[in-house]
Parts: C-alpha cells; structure tokens; sequence
C-alpha cells in the first residue's frame, strides 16, 4: 500500500505479503540453481542482481546482519530473507512499514545523518558501526543528494554515501553496488549516469571483486544499464 504524506511517502507492505514474496523467491532461486529459464518483471535490471545473488547465495546465507539503501518495496529484502539472512535493516527517505519480524526499517535524510548519528548519538545507532556483513544500494546512491526525496540538496552525495558505508560494514563486509552506467549524465532532479567520469569516483574506495551485467558505456549506441558491482572496500591505508 501507498501512502502519500505532505513530506517525503509512506509504503506499508504487510507480513503476509512478504512471506508470499519470499516463498516465490525461494522457488525462483531454485529453479536458477537448476539451471531452469526463468522470466523476471524488469529483466534488464532484475536480471545482473539475481545473478549476484546466486552467486553469493552460500555467504548471504551465513549472514547475521545486512544493510539495504533505497526501498520502496520490499522484493529486495524478500530475497535476502529467502537466501537465509538473519536480519535485514533497510534505510530509506520515505517512511516505510515492512511488517516481518526479519526486517528493521530505518528513515534518514542521508547516509551522513546515519554516520553522525552512530558517533555522536547515545542511542542504539552506535550499534550500526561495523555491524553488517554485507551492504545493498541498487539504484540508490544514484539519486542521492539530488532533492528529489526531500533529502538535502549535495552534488557529490553519491560518492560520500559510498565511501561511508565502509564504515558500516565490518571487516571483509562486501557492498552490492548498482548504478545506472552509460555516457556520464545528470538527469535533473532524478538520477546520475556514470561513465568514463564519474564511475571510477563511486569505485575508488573499492576492490572490484565481480561484476554482473554488461558495461555499455564501452560500447557503441549509449545504451544504458544498471551492472552490479560486488566491493570489497580498501583499508585507510590503501586509499591513501
């Protein structure tokens, strides 16, 4: 369900809802693992993460805790659960009611809020600092920082929310990154495309361990797609 509030939405998914989501994804995944043709909605997004998944299906099932950026339906969360991740925490501008008991829903104004807030705040959110074993934005930090969500207006707040999520995750932690990648573009007040320009920017505290999805900024026609890129961050030292 949709809820339009004076700031910023409200998205309620109720548990029944989310148990039909993972049970269908369970099948889904099963049917990869054997090598069965299946038709997803979105294909050409849909397609790269579902890959990524399987291929990391053995680790995320061991996972205690894992951070989702940008969310207004739950199919990714579905998915994490269906995989055997414990807990999911899901970060979002919007006000979001996911009710299962695996999911936390967390609104912020932006990934720095939440950085600030796990420093300086006595409460649980100190918790948050290298907590999590593995950290999702796709198609998230892309629309970062561009006023669309109510969020402050930040031109590099893309590449700051990147880099700040190392400091969520813990050692080793692998971050799921998916931004729309073709000729470099901002799309005012909607998304950034990342190219020859600014796709090193968003990479560069990260090890590039795989990739899903095609890369067609380097081919001819300036097609656009949305790769995902499996990063391990670099430590202090390496960056420097």
């Amino acid at each position: 369900m949709f809820v339009k509030l004076l700031q910023g939405s409200h998205y309620v998914f109720e548990e029944s809802d989310i148990l039909h989501r993972v049970n269908y994804w369970k099948e889904i995944f099963q049917r990869v693992s054997a090598n069965e043709t299946i038709l997803l909605d979105y294909p050409e997004k849909r397609q790269a993460v579902v890959d990524a998944l399987h291929y990391s299906r053995e680790s995320l099932s061991k996972a205690e805790d894992v951070a989702v950026f940008g969310s207004t339906d739950p199919w990714l969360e579905s998915i994490l659960i269906a995989l055997g991740v414990r807990r999911v925490t899901t970060f979002e501008f919007n006000r979001l009611t996911y009710e299962h008991q695996q999911i936390k829903t967390v609104q912020y104004n932006s990934t720095v809020d939440i950085i600030k807030a796990a420093q300086f705040s006595e409460s649980n959110a100190s918790d948050m600092l290298h907590s999590f074993d593995y950290a999702f934005s796709l198609s998230s930090f892309n629309h970062d920082g561009l006023g669309r969500y109510n969020e402050p207006v930040c031109a590099d707040a893309d590449l700051v929310s990147t880099r700040l999520v190392k400091r969520l995750l813990k050692p080793g932690g692998i971050l799921f990154l998916s931004v729309p990648v073709g000729r470099d573009a901002l799309i005012w007040n909607t998304l950034r495309v990342y190219g020859d320009v600014r796709l090193p920017l968003i990479l560069k505290s990260f090890q590039v361990q795989k990739r899903f999805g095609s890369m067609p900024y380097q081919t001819v026609g300036g097609r656009i797609s949305n790769p995902v890129f499996l990063l391990l961050p670099y430590s202090e030292e390496e960056c420097h």
